[in-house]
């Protein structure tokens, strides 16, 4: 009789590293038990691990019921799973391999009579399942990644009733779970907020510079969402030299802006052909010399194209 197994809770005792499930086997009753397995799993590898183990069984002969909080991020790599079509494309993988065995060995194949070939082929399967079961988990982690940024996200919007956030306030705030405050400040400006950078423990020059980096992060549509000392900024303005911005960080900001497909430089800023003419001039003695640090402006930033 083919098992039907049921889950409706999971329970991860940390102070001990056990893994428990609350199951329930053909119909029976629910009840907990510790699941040595998956604990052994855990205590080796952590959490990656355990998410990949518990794709494995889900996958296979268990099914999730109930709405316990414990089995939210399982469903959601379910349903991301779903929608990238993953299995489909390692079942593709692991049918080719079958494709390519001989008649002979699928009959022994089918006759559960191992050979060498299909030793190697059963083993090639169980890589690929690995792999899949490992990139599902991933999506296990992915949930609970942003699980943890929407609660600190959260907290952040409770400081205040208005629409401005500091922005060392949000570096304060992500350093805890180690969150990109450049990918929180963008999530938050585009949720209507303002970024202010007027921290006072580092010059003007430094928020400007911070300033920058976002305006960078969050791409042109929502640049103006920068504040300065209580004062919105545009990029314009970022890159203007009333703000005495340097001409390294703005030769940096000319390569990365001049790449957006089908949006000039001229465009973005808005300037006239005088200005631009200017603007562009005042770069012409600067290179990709070793005088230019090229990396300082992308270290830990990926534009977001």
């Amino acid at each position: 009789m083919i098992e039907n197994i049921k889950i409706n809770c999971i329970i991860i005792s940390h102070k001990l590293d056990n893994v428990f499930l609350n199951v329930s086997v053909n119909d029976e009753p629910f009840h907990t038990v510790k699941e040595e397995a998956l604990t052994s799993v855990y205590r080796a590898e952590g959490k990656i691990g355990l998410y990949r183990e518990m794709m494995r069984l889900l996958y296979s002969k268990v099914q999730l019921v109930g709405n316990d909080k414990s089995l939210d991020k399982y469903c959601y790599a379910f349903e991301k799973a779903r929608k990238t079509d993953i299995c489909n494309e390692y079942l593709d993988k692991i049918n080719d391999l079958y494709y390519q065995l001989s008649d002979e060995d699928k009959k022994l194949l089918s006759q559960n009579i191992l050979n060498d070939n299909l030793y190697n082929y059963r083993q090639k399967c169980e890589q690929l399942k690995y792999e899949l079961y490992s990139q599902i988990g991933l999506y296990c982690e992915e949930y609970d990644k942003n699980r943890i940024f929407a609660l600190y996200k959260n907290d952040i919007i409770k400081l205040s009733p208005n629409k401005i956030r500091r922005f060392n306030a949000i570096e304060y705030v992500c350093s805890f779970p180690e969150i990109n405050p450049y990918e929180m400040a963008k999530s938050l400006v585009m949720d209507g907020y303002d970024i202010n950078f007027d921290d006072s423990s580092i010059t003007k020059d430094e928020n400007i510079y911070k300033a920058s980096e976002l305006a960078r992060y969050i791409g042109i549509s929502v640049r103006n969402n920068i504040v300065i000392d209580d004062k919105r900024v545009t990029l314009k303005e970022l890159l203007s030299q009333d703000i005495q911005f340097s001409s390294n960080q703005k030769y940096n900001f000319f390569k990365e802006y001049h790449s957006w497909e089908g949006v000039t430089f001229k465009e973005i800023l808005g300037l006239s052909d005088e200005e631009y003419e200017l603007f562009t001039c005042s770069l012409s003695d600067i290179s990709d010399s070793d005088s230019i640090d090229n990396n300082k402006m992308n270290n830990d930033i990926e534009l977001d194209k």
